[in-house]
């Protein structure tokens, strides 16, 4: 059904979109020693877009709900073995998995 009176391109609709964002981070820091030093930090995201209905069929027009999470982690230590010389080692890991519903909407 037409929207406004022109001849062609006589539909126009406002679709609903958003989605939630959670974002978590823990961190760490400890002296071992007076020469030692340890960091630890973990972070997680996690997003969730919400599918684009315009023409409320129920049908995914340009993606269907899509969760992206990602965890990411570092850790690191410092030791001071002399006045003028410090060893730094540091580990960091990151992963992004995609959990994309392909469902349209209880069809």
């Amino acid at each position: 059904m037409p929207t406004n009176s022109a001849e062609i391109n006589n539909f126009t609709s406002a679709a609903a979109s958003g989605g939630n964002t959670n974002q978590y981070v823990a961190r760490v820091d400890q002296n071992l020693s007076s020469n030692q030093h340890i960091f630890a930090r973990y972070n997680f995201f996690n997003l969730l877009d919400l599918p684009t209905d315009p023409f409320r069929t129920g049908l995914c027009a340009d993606r269907c709900a899509e969760t992206y999470q990602t965890n990411a982690a570092a850790v690191a230590t410092a030791i001071q073995s002399a006045p003028d010389l410090i060893l730094n080692v540091n580990f960091s890991g990151h992963a992004v998995p995609l959990f994309a519903l392909a469902d349209q909407f209880g069809f």
